[in-house]
């Protein structure tokens, strides 16, 4: 019997800007979640900003760390 490893789905930072960047996050930073959701793709990260309504919690891998961080959303 095969088992799965268990290996989540991350985004590779490649560039920071606006709130993001005001926040803290770096380019090579990798993203492992969204609003407690991992992530899934680029389009999945895309369609849950244009949900969010005030502020985005991330959960980041940087330098072998994880990294709980948000941003508020420019209106």
């Amino acid at each position: 019997m095969h088992k799965q490893a268990g290996v989540a789905q991350v985004l590779l930072v490649e560039a920071s800007a606006g709130p993001a960047a005001a926040a803290g996050v770096q380019p090579a930073d990798l993203l492992v979640a969204m609003n407690g959701t991992p992530i899934q793709s680029v389009d999945h990260v895309r369609t849950m900003l244009a949900k969010a309504t005030r502020s985005v919690a991330l959960l980041i891998q940087r330098d072998g760390s994880q990294i709980f961080d948000w941003f508020a959303l420019v209106s």
